[in-house]
């Protein structure tokens, strides 16, 4: 039975075991992350998707599937591609990352927040569907949300939101900047441009840092915005909360309590008789 408790402390100890989880299946640990066309700019439907990549965790190999690489297997313009053209592009590329996704759906996917219809793995299922393909589904159990993760272990705090999110900010405190990575704003006008390459490259970038910042977790060496008092809770209330879910800790609380009262019972006896 731990000594300490308290809500803070249990939430932290869940992420925890998630990255224990991570390193000791992680040769049954996939890494994804993907890149789609601006919510804003895709008029209501579903926004298209651009490239994919999945990283080993152990071998740190990886699997990409990307609109401009379906475009040069199909022998067209990847500079200059017709609507039509990318919507073929990306059911093929979708295409070939479901004939993957079959033979690993019962290995864990490490993503970040990739868990609505708007951006996700439901967004990428739905986008498949719009284009004529039925998506094999990955269970709930073996998706693990790295965000998510980093918030449980050190409080919501790990990282600031502004200028780019949590996960520019998390790469540049922890000197994690390679120039391929894009933020979410950049990736939007690269893809007004068409600049498919560099969504790409800015696609595994981000599979990159996911490992290096696993690896740094579960080493303790990651770099984060968050106090001590952030992370373990330290506050009164919650030093109250840990010592009323602990019998031990009341115990001993009960005795330093008698003992102050008796020491403060002689220092007011000491002054009276002085006085």
């Amino acid at each position: 039975m731990k000594l300490f408790k308290s809500h803070r402390l249990t939430l932290r100890e869940k992420g925890l075991q998630r990255i224990e989880l991570i390193k000791k299946n992680n040769s049954e640990t996939l890494l994804i992350h993907y890149s789609c066309e601006s919510f804003l700019n895709s008029n209501g439907r579903s926004p298209r998707i651009v490239s994919i990549s999945l990283m080993d965790l152990e071998t740190s190999q990886t699997n990409t599937y990307s609109v401009h690489l379906q475009a040069q297997f199909l022998k067209y313009d990847f500079n200059n591609l017709t609507e039509i053209e990318i919507d073929e592009c990306e059911k093929k590329m979708l295409s070939e990352y479901y004939n993957f996704l079959q033979k690993n759906r019962t290995k864990y996917f490490v993503h970040w927040s990739m868990n609505n219809s708007n951006y996700g793995f439901k967004a990428i299922d739905n986008r498949y569907r719009i284009l004529g393909g039925r998506p094999i589904e990955i269970e709930n159990k073996f998706k693990i949300n790295l965000g998510e993760t980093l918030c449980l272990i050190y409080s919501d705090f790990y990282s600031k939101d502004g200028n780019g999110g949590k996960l520019y900010n998390l790469s540049i405190l922890n000197n994690f900047k390679p120039r391929e990575f894009l933020k979410g704003s950049e990736e939007a006008e690269s893809f007004e441009k068409k600049e498919w390459l560099k969504l790409h490259y800015s696609t595994l970038s981000k599979v990159k840092l996911f490992k290096f910042i696993i690896d740094k977790t579960a080493n303790n060496e990651l770099k984060v915005y968050s106090t001590k008092k952030d992370i373990f809770g330290i506050s009164l209330s919650g030093f109250n909360e840990m010592i009323n879910n602990n019998i031990i800790l009341k115990i001993i609380w009960w005795f330093v309590l008698i003992i102050l009262g008796i020491l403060i019972k002689e220092l007011y006896s000491t002054i009276k008789n002085v006085w």
